[in-house]
């Protein structure tokens, strides 16, 4: 997407990729619904995009949102709603990092992070649930959407990705969402 999309003018670029899922929908007949994964990174791609893909990825999530035939699903509801399904017994690593997971998974400060970002979610769930229940002192609904907002960008992050012992890299423009929870 972003070696494609980036060039392209950011409307003409969301309609295409909505167009390309509605195409999937339409060729595949399976009896039940279709189940299809967009998993997208959550940093390298996006500088090339203007405005970090912004605005692309607001009018896509638009067509997606104003198709009663397309539910944009988190992994854990995509499973859930889809029943009984077969077991996959295995992952094929396609990390164009030595093909396999050891830059994200198992350093002690990697863990570390992610542990930090599961407190940041917890902690904003607090303050939103505060907030709905008139508490004083909670935080205003604007402060709770710029909170969501970097939780959700740090989420789909691999900013903690660069902590470990694999790698070197310095905390990135993404690794700032996690600090702005704070």
């Amino acid at each position: 997407m972003g070696f494609v999309y980036s060039r392209m003018d950011m409307h003409a670029a969301a309609d295409d990729l909505y167009h390309r899922i509605r195409a999937i929908g339409e060729r595949v007949h399976i009896g039940r619904p279709l189940t299809v994964s967009l998993i997208l990174d959550g940093e390298n791609a996006w500088e090339y995009f203007r405005g970090n893909g912004r605005e692309f990825l607001r009018q896509f999530y638009r067509k997606i949102d104003n198709d009663p035939d397309i539910l944009a699903l988190t992994a854990s509801e995509a499973v859930a709603a889809a029943g009984e399904i077969p077991r996959n017994n295995g992952i094929f690593p396609a990390s164009w990092i030595g093909a396999n997971f050891d830059v994200w998974i198992g350093a002690a400060e990697d863990v570390t992070a992610w542990d930090h970002l599961r407190r940041a979610r917890d902690f904003y769930a607090q303050q939103a649930d505060n907030t709905a229940r008139g508490f004083p002192k909670s935080p205003t609904p604007a402060q709770l959407l710029i909170s969501q907002e970097a939780l959700l960008a740090a989420e789909g992050s691999d900013w903690a990705g660069g902590t470990g012992r694999n790698t070197a890299r310095p905390m990135t423009r993404n690794s700032t969402h996690f600090i702005e929870n704070y």
